[in-house]
């Protein structure tokens, strides 16, 4: 079992070990951690005391044709158009760049850009930094790393990428809903999300 996966299931208080910062930089919010599978995830009840979040998610998924892609709604806001992404990254030996158009079930990504994605066997890893999220003065601003390897299983390999999306709200973010487009979260599924104080 990898130390990451290890340190997620008995998640510090102030990070994942030595991954963490000291105290008192990172509190623990919340976590899930799935014994079976489950259609969607579901993080509420954020307190605005932080000045920034940092989430933490070890996925897998019931879907290898094709592996879903996660997507991440924040305070039950369904309208695409208020989802904004810029990415860069790659798969296999391609790299890429671009903006995600909103439109269809578009939110924020937060694992599975291509190739890469939720699947049975080789997890997905991401952090996603919440930047400001409780100004009421601005609009969000989320930062994810996201990567996963298919152990050379597929002809596509594993995938990286780093995305910055913008939510077009000067709400405070107080819910997390997530989802895939294909196929559901499996056991062992893990999310971790800290409060980070100024």
């Amino acid at each position: 079992m990898s130390p990451i996966l290890d340190s997620i299931g008995s998640v510090k208080a102030y990070g994942w070990g030595s991954f963490g910062l000291p105290s008192p930089a990172f509190e623990s919010i919340a976590t899930a951690s799935l014994t079976g599978t489950q259609s969607t995830i579901t993080i509420d009840n954020i307190p605005a005391t932080f000045q920034h979040l940092q989430l933490r998610m070890f996925s897998l998924g019931t879907s290898s044709a094709p592996p879903g892609t996660c997507f991440m709604e924040l305070n039950d806001d369904t309208n695409t158009n208020n989802y904004h992404t810029q990415l860069m990254g790659g798969y296999d030996t391609t790299t890429t760049s671009g903006y995600l158009s909103p439109g269809g079930s578009r939110r924020v990504c937060v694992a599975g850009h291509t190739y890469g994605g939720i699947q049975p066997t080789y997890p997905h890893i991401s952090i996603v930094d919440f930047l400001d999220y409780s100004d009421t003065s601005q609009y969000k601003t989320i930062k994810t790393l996201m990567a996963s390897d298919n152990n050379g299983t597929n002809t596509n390999g594993g995938e990286t990428y780093f995305d910055v999306s913008v939510w077009k709200s000067t709400s405070a973010i107080s819910k997390l809903y997530f989802f895939l487009d294909s196929g559901s979260f499996a056991a062992n599924t893990k999310l971790a999300l800290y409060g980070i104080k100024d």
